[in-house]
């Protein structure tokens, strides 16, 4: 197989995936990305989506092993980044979901991210989720989820002054 007909088989494979997960069938959106990541191994969005699926279905330390190889192939995929900071986060990692949110930014600024990273950084660092929030709001003036956070920020940073 060329691999020209590798990408357009595994483009489609993802995208057959993709309309899967919308119907949450989460195991054939787990074994189309499967025959993603078998027909093209250093894909690295092949391995992000298996790594979404995977979590979607309940598995996170596969789901997150997914995600990492996706970084050890692309470590400038911001997406990557953005989906094990999601991961984490909803682990409970908070800080470990801030590092991967600010690599996520730093690589591709996007106001969500720097709105994901802001929350958090909510229960350790209120001066930098503060400043994430107003970065977000830089880039999507009056965004309701990056008002919300930046509310908090100052709200919490205000009490702890007394």
């Amino acid at each position: 197989m060329t691999r020209s007909s590798k990408e357009t088989r595994v483009k489609k494979s993802l995208a057959e995936a993709w309309k899967a997960a919308d119907a949450l069938d989460w195991q054939t959106a787990i074994s189309l990305a499967d025959e993603a990541v078998q027909l093209m191994p250093n894909y690295a969005d092949a391995w992000v989506a298996r790594g979404r699926f995977l979590w979607e279905s309940g598995d996170h330390d596969v789901a997150e092993e997914s995600i990492r190889k996706a970084i050890s192939i692309n470590p400038e995929s911001s997406r990557a980044w953005t989906e094990l900071g999601l991961l984490l986060e909803c682990d409970g990692l908070h800080r470990k979901a801030a590092f991967c949110f600010d690599k996520s930014v730093e690589i591709r600024p996007d106001y969500n991210v720097y709105t994901l990273l802001a929350g958090a950084q909510l229960g350790f660092n209120l001066e930098a989720a503060k400043r994430n929030a107003e970065n977000a709001l830089e880039l999507e003036p009056g965004w309701p989820e990056a008002v919300g956070v930046r509310t908090v920020a100052m709200e919490r940073l205000r009490k702890r002054r007394g």
